[in-house]
C-alpha cells in the first residue's frame, strides 16, 4: 500500500512542478527543430492553456476542496476543487501526445507504443491519485476528464485546421 501511495503522489507531482513544463516544452522544441512539425509544436504549446481553462472553470463553479485536503498536494492559488486541474491538464497534454503518435506514424513503432502506453498510464493514474491524496472528490476527477476531453478535441480540431490553412513550409 505504501508503494501505491508513493507512486500516486509521484504522478501528481508532475502536475504541480516545473518537471511537467520542462517535459512539455522539450517536446515542443523537438517539434520546432524538426521544421515539418512546427504547427503541431504550436498546438502542443497550447495544451498549457488547459491550466488557465481549468482555473477559470474553478472560479466559475467555486466548489471548495474536500474537508482536510492537504495543501501540499495542490497549487497554493488553486483553492477550489471542481474540476480537477491536474486531471484536465493530463487529459489534454497526454491525450494530445497519443494523438501525435497516430499523426506521425513514420516514427519508430516501438517508441510510438511506449508513448501511447505511458500517456494512457498518466491519464488514468492522475484521476486515482487526486482522489487517493484526498484533494478531490470523484466528481471533480470525472469533470476534469470531461472538460479535458472537450479541450483536447478543440486542440485536435485546431491542429487539423492549421494543416489545411497554413502553408507546408
Amino acid at each position: 500500500m505504501e508503494h501505491l501511495a508513493h507512486q500516486l503522489g509521484f504522478i501528481s507531482t508532475f502536475g504541480k512542478s516545473p518537471v511537467m513544463l520542462l517535459l512539455g516544452f522539450s517536446l515542443i522544441i523537438l517539434f520546432l527543430i524538426r521544421q515539418e512539425h512546427y504547427k503541431t509544436g504550436v498546438v502542443t504549446a497550447l495544451t498549457s492553456i488547459g491550466y488557465f481553462y481549468s482555473y477559470y472553470l474553478k472560479q466559475l463553479f467555486g466548489v471548495p476542496r474536500p474537508q482536510g485536503a492537504d495543501p501540499a498536494h495542490y497549487l497554493a492559488f488553486d483553492l477550489f476543487s471542481f474540476p480537477s486541474s491536474h486531471v484536465l491538464f493530463y487529459t489534454t497534454f497526454w491525450g494530445f501526445m497519443i494523438y501525435l503518435t497516430y499523426k506521425y506514424t513514420k516514427e519508430a513503432k516501438l517508441l510510438l507504443h511506449v508513448i501511447r502506453w505511458a500517456s494512457i498510464y498518466m491519464i488514468i493514474s492522475i484521476g486515482a491519485s487526486r482522489v487517493f491524496l484526498g484533494v478531490h472528490r470523484v466528481v471533480d476527477v470525472v469533470a476534469g476528464y470531461l472538460f479535458g476531453l472537450f479541450f483536447l478535441a478543440l486542440l485536435i480540431w485546431l491542429d487539423k485546421k492549421l494543416e489545411k490553412v497554413l502553408p507546408k513550409n
